[in-house]
């Protein structure tokens, strides 16, 4: 069976008005990428945004992300059979928006995969039967999509439960694959704790690891007997304001063979709306050199050294974000203070050291995520 998987798909209502929808389906349908997809049995996608209706946005930090249901038109265009879910912005307009997604889905015959925001369903998990029995498991990291209509923090993606359930699955199909989103974003190597995360699934018997969220590609390996793919970049994500790195993506396709021998892939890179609402497989030089520069990610996932060595870089670009975060401070008083020399004052270390156990101590961690989700949702 061969199967297509795709990144991330968005198309926001808010940001591409209506009477822009035809113009952009239009252009979208002369899309290259559209007869490589044919060749796939099924195809499966990230759908990015939820398409809410009148539901209302929840509390949150980011934008709340509001999809159009044109969007829904774009999927049948590529053949999608089953969207994922599962990401950090299902869940922008509440219970109410996610119901409402899975709804537009279902009336296009689109399987709807995640998230599951009750204890007692598995709507994450997906198995397909026939000569070979394959099973989708999707997680997601937590952020404000773990949060159910109850305001409550739903422990379907606690780690140890989606371990659970690789172990449970394990034993019922012959392939498993686990779709992760999660990452960090803008970043095109897998960060030490990403990495380790998706050796431990391949290590606890899943066949493929599938990932996306960075909106930029990562590279792969072949750790053991399984592969892992940490970043596919995005797929649809027709906004002007994105850099040139999320421009490029790929599609990868699956060969799941019928008897043992060995999974088979073919990635297919793409421009997606780069002067245009077409995706368009890569040709010629631009073909050569993404290559050239995913053969080098996919080489420095290997090296521990270089991937510690360029986590740092990445820490101490990022480190005024973080810093700030840590107190309720606006950026331009953050950076006067800077400029001062009087910044200490205001991070004593006492305090930065208390954030600091609050954060690493898992049994702290948990506890202070509860009490901010009672706090800002009671």
């Amino acid at each position: 069976m061969k199967i297509g998987f795709l990144g991330d798909i968005c198309l926001l209502s808010v940001d591409l008005r209506d009477q822009n929808h035809q113009e952009v389906l239009k252009d979208f349908s002369t899309s290259g990428i559209l007869p490589v997809l044919k060749k796939s049995d099924l195809n499966i996608g990230n759908l990015e945004c939820p398409v809410p209706g009148t539901a209302t946005g929840i509390l949150k930090s980011g934008p709340n992300m509001k999809g159009s249901e044109h969007v829904a038109q774009i999927l049948k265009l590529l053949g999608v059979g089953v969207v994922t879910l599962d990401n950090n912005h299902i869940n922008d307009f509440g219970a109410k928006g996610v119901c409402q997604t899975r709804e537009l889905c279902a009336a296009n015959n689109i399987i709807p995969l995640g998230p599951s925001n009750a204890l007692t369903k598995e709507e994450n998990i997906h198995i397909i039967e026939g000569k070979k029995k394959i099973a989708f498991l999707t997680v997601a990291e937590n952020e404000f999509n773990t949060i159910d209509a109850e305001n409550k923090v739903d422990r379907s993606r606690d780690p140890y439960h989606i371990v659970s359930q690789i172990i449970r699955l394990r034993k019922k199909v012959d392939y498993l694959i686990v779709i992760a989103h999660g990452g960090s974003e803008g970043y095109t190597h897998p960060n030490p704790s990403t990495r380790s995360r998706y050796r431990a699934f391949a290590d606890l018997g899943v066949d493929v690891v599938v990932g996306h969220h960075t909106h930029c590609v990562q590279g792969m390996e072949k750790y053991g007997n399984s592969l892992i793919f940490y970043s596919l970049g995005n797929f649809f994500f027709p906004f002007s304001s994105e850099s040139e790195s999320s421009r490029t993506g790929y599609c990868l396709q699956l060969d799941l063979p019928e008897d043992n021998s060995e999974i088979a892939y073919e990635i297919v890179p793409y421009n997606q709306c780069h002067t245009s609402y077409r995706v368009d497989p890569l040709e010629g030089g631009e073909l050569t050199e993404f290559h050239r520069e995913f053969e080098e990610l996919s080489s420095l996932i290997k090296d521990d050294e270089r991937i510690e060595e360029e986590w740092m870089k990445y820490l101490a670009r990022y480190r005024n974000f973080y810093m700030k975060s840590a107190f309720p401070i606006n950026i331009w008083p953050y950076g006067l203070l800077k400029r001062l020399g009087i910044l200490h004052l205001f991070f004593p270390k006492r305090y930065l050291v208390l954030m600091l156990d609050l954060i690493r101590n898992e049994s702290h961690r948990s506890n202070f995520a509860q009490t901010l989700v009672r706090y800002l949702y009671k």
